[in-house]
């Protein structure tokens, strides 16, 4: 069995910082549920938006293994 794990950083105005983006919007209304405020969300879209941020994506893993016959 081999696990993987991948990660890379990105700046605002990437594929990465997009989906950030959408993905807050998406959860716009739970987020200031559970604690978020209207002027974080709005920090980060801009944040998602400035090529000068720079953030790390999130970290993926991959497990592959083989079932002994």
């Amino acid at each position: 069995m081999t696990t993987t794990a991948y990660a890379q950083s990105f700046t605002g105005g990437s594929p990465w910082a997009r989906l950030g983006a959408v993905n807050t919007r998406q959860l716009h209304g739970k987020l200031l549920e559970v604690g978020l405020t209207e002027k974080e969300l709005s920090d980060f879209a801009l944040m998602m938006d400035d090529p000068r941020f720079t953030a790390m994506s999130y970290l993926m893993t991959c497990t592959v293994g083989r079932r002994r016959a």
